[in-house]
């Protein structure tokens, strides 16, 4: 299920898996600290991971990102980019590696909606993470 949610909408989908995701999180943090090997539920066999990886490496090609005429070369999107991906060239955002965590924190960061991911993204609603600051 994909869903999209506008900075002013209220979801309750969003906050039960915020709630939910903070119950779990100290567990995960203990397992991962103590390098434990965990199976997840539902875990996926081996050839659909493999299928998926591949797909996930074409589709972090940063050549789907746009940006258009109403960027105001805030810098935001850079700011967010978890790996530095984003540039600014003459106050316009440029993706300066091939590929990217699609994390799309700068889809939603950006405060015009300038930027989109595909032509899928063009005039969607972004979503903010009440627990963080924009």
């Amino acid at each position: 299920m994909i869903l999209y949610f506008s900075s002013t909408g209220n979801c309750k989908y969003a906050a039960a898996a915020l709630e939910k995701a903070d119950e779990l999180l100290p567990g995960i943090i203990e397992d991962i600290v103590q390098r434990k090997r965990v199976r997840v539920k539902g875990e996926w066999p081996a050839p659909m991971l493999m299928m998926m990886k591949k797909a996930y490496k074409s589709a972090s090609r940063t050549k789907s990102f746009t940006v258009n005429d109403k960027c105001v070369g805030c810098g935001r999107c850079a700011a967010q980019c978890p790996l530095g991906a984003i540039t600014l060239t003459e106050g316009r955002p440029h993706w300066s590696k091939p590929s990217c965590a699609l994390c799309l924190g700068c889809l939603h960061v950006c405060p015009e909606n300038a930027i989109a991911y595909t032509k899928a993204t063009v005039g969607h609603g972004q979503y903010y993470n009440p627990k963080t600051t924009r």
